[in-house]
């Protein structure tokens, strides 16, 4: 079961700088395929699953497109579902393998986990103003010293 399904043709190499000259293609075999598409699956599921919460949270939301938090769940989703198209189609040897495709791989979940974090912190900022601090710590006007 570990013989390989996808045999490169000579076109197939790779491209792009920093490629060193010995840069050997990786063997997919057919339990890589099976591993590859069970994980797909299941990550397919869970991005359904997200996108239901996101529709009902975007329904709830008064002005959706004026909602930092509903740009940045379908923002996440998006880049999640790209990444995960990007890989699926490196694995079944439909895109070359490249500084760029691993650089893109790699940089951006961190980049969407810092634009995440920074909608975060300006939603909590927004809701932080004088409405949202309790009575208790407004100066009492009956008590006089």
């Amino acid at each position: 079961m570990s013989e390989e399904v996808l045999i490169p043709d000579s076109h197939y190499t790779v491209w792009g700088p920093f490629i060193p000259d010995d840069y050997h293609l990786l063997r997919i075999t057919r339990a890589d395929i099976i591993t590859a598409g069970v994980a797909f699956g299941l990550a397919s599921f869970f991005a359904l699953c997200a996108a239901y919460i996101a529709i009902g949270q975007t329904r709830s939301c008064r002005q959706p497109w004026r909602s930092a938090y509903v740009w940045m769940i379908w923002l996440e989703l998006a880049a999640s579902v790209a990444i995960a198209i990007e890989c699926l189609l490196y694995l079944l040897r439909i895109i070359r393998p490249s500084f760029y495709l691993f650089m893109s791989i790699c940089k951006s979940p961190p980049r969407t986990e810092r634009i995440m974090l920074l909608t975060e912190c300006s939603v909590s900022l927004d809701n932080s103003g004088p409405a949202s601090t309790p009575d208790h710590h407004q100066p009492d006007s009956h008590h006089h010293a």
